[in-house]
């Protein structure tokens, strides 16, 4: 619906702005349309041709951040940015014609707002969720060479390359972050005139995606008892961590079932930026101190949310692999870094995933328990894979150890000595059971570290 909604109003936004025959640009092949750290006070749209945008960082290396082919838009960001300085520079790949829209451009009034800020809102989210995919994909890269680069020097130089390859993550991820956090700023500022949906979003931004599928069952069941509220809708207002009965205070008031919808799902995208941002950060801070980790922020943190919050980190890999979760009531709390523990567990759930793919399991399983005792709290993570074999079983926690045909991937290596420290951090430990018919992973963390 999100997707279907933004398309509409892109053509709206071609139809509407783009339409001046005297603001058309023509680009030679390798000529530079915008440069990084150069104002810009223009958008974009490609007609024809293709452009890429590349982002140097301060050690001058560069990436690729995106590529715009016709009908896409380039330059949104920094034209609505308060400084307009552009984060990339956009070369043409080839001969391309642009149309563009300035500051001069009259705004045309439409359905999603009065300001421009509003007409490009859900264009700017899908930009930014694209260029979240593209930094995803460069830090799979980089962890690839990584694994590269471990075979070629082994543990030798191990800690060298590691900070090396992290401090050039650190600059990609310091895009996303600034990036998230702007467009949070101009929610808020776009929302500050409707306290109402304003709240709906603070609320899905500080709180994500908090149900299991069954809570999102059982609540779309109670929305469906609306008469005014069909499945459709039902099941998309379900996934809200709102209250039933603020649901339906909403509507009464005014608001639409769409709006809430909306406002609720840009507020779950930006928390997921956010969430992964952080996430990413720390295992760019754990490849630093591999052979030395500190422990990070602790506080008192829901096992069950870590467990959901590495699914969702997940959710892409695991969609042809069914995941069960059997957890504990009351939910246990360990005094510990929440990124760390999802370190632990996005770790041991892909290792699981990535053997079930590898020995091609037809009916994939992935089941996580969680046992709270009265002196620890123990999650095991189970597959139906065709096992580790016994004598790679005591070597699987080796940095330099991987059973795994294509590499490392961040998997049985390097990914499972920094789960054992991690581990080892809060007095840990972890036990590991492998047959013909699967492997069981289970961590033990002592509660005496509870506050």
């Amino acid at each position: 619906m999100f997707s279907i909604q933004v398309n509409n109003q892109k053509e709206w936004l071609k139809a509407n702005y783009f339409r001046d025959p005297n603001k058309v640009i023509h680009l030679a092949a390798d000529e530079v349309l915008l440069q990084q750290g150069r104002e810009n006070r223009r958008i974009y749209l490609v007609r024809e041709g293709s452009l890429k945008g590349r982002v140097k960082t301060a050690q001058q290396t560069e990436y690729e951040m995106f590529m715009a082919k016709p009908g896409d838009f380039v330059g949104i960001n920094s034209f609505f940015h308060p400084n307009h300085l552009s984060l990339s520079t956009t070369i043409a790949i080839e001969d391309c014609v642009l149309s563009y829209m300035d500051e001069d451009t009259e705004i045309i009034c439409s359905p999603r707002g009065d300001t421009l800020e509003q007409q490009y809102m859900g264009v700017i989210l899908e930009e930014w969720s694209h260029r979240q995919f593209m930094i995803h994909h460069l830090h799979k890269e980089r962890e690839s060479m990584i694994t590269h680069m471990m075979e070629v020097r082994r543990m030798a130089s191990l800690g060298e390359l590691s900070a090396g390859i992290a401090h050039e993550l650190n600059n990609a991820l310091s895009v996303l972050s600034s990036a998230s956090r702007s467009i949070y700023q101009i929610v808020v500022r776009y929302l500050t005139g409707t306290p109402k949906r304003l709240a709906v979003f603070e609320e899905s931004f500080q709180s994500g995606r908090i149900l299991s599928s069954r809570e999102m069952r059982d609540r779309q069941k109670a929305l469906q008892k609306f008469a005014s509220i069909d499945e459709t809708q039902a099941r998309q207002l379900a996934r809200t961590s709102l209250r039933i009965e603020t649901i339906e205070e909403l509507i009464k008031s005014g608001i639409g079932l769409q709006e809430i919808v909306d406002t609720n799902e840009i507020g779950l995208r930006l928390h997921d930026m956010e969430l992964v941002s952080k996430q990413s950060a720390h295992v760019i801070q754990s490849m630093r101190t591999l052979g030395a980790p500190k422990p990070g922020d602790r506080k008192d943190t829901s096992i069950r949310a870590v467990i959901q919050n590495s699914l969702h980190l997940l959710s892409a890999d695991l969609k042809e692999i069914t995941v069960e979760t059997m957890f504990c009531d009351p939910d246990p709390v360990l005094y510990a870094s929440p990124t760390e523990l999802v370190q632990v567990f996005v770790n041991l759930i892909k290792n699981a995933r990535d053997a079930l793919i590898q020995d091609q399991i037809k009916r994939p399983m992935i089941t996580i328990g969680m046992e709270s005792t009265d002196s620890e709290i123990l999650i095991s993570i189970c597959d139906n894979a065709l096992g580790i074999s016994a004598e790679n079983l005591p070597n699987i926690f080796s940095p330099s150890f991987t059973t795994k045909k294509m590499g490392l991937e961040f998997g049985l290596g390097l990914g499972l000595g920094i789960v054992k420290k991690i581990v080892q951090s809060y007095d840990g430990r972890i036990e590991v059971e492998s047959s013909n018919i699967g492997s069981r992973f289970t961590v033990h963390l002592p509660k005496k570290k509870c506050s």
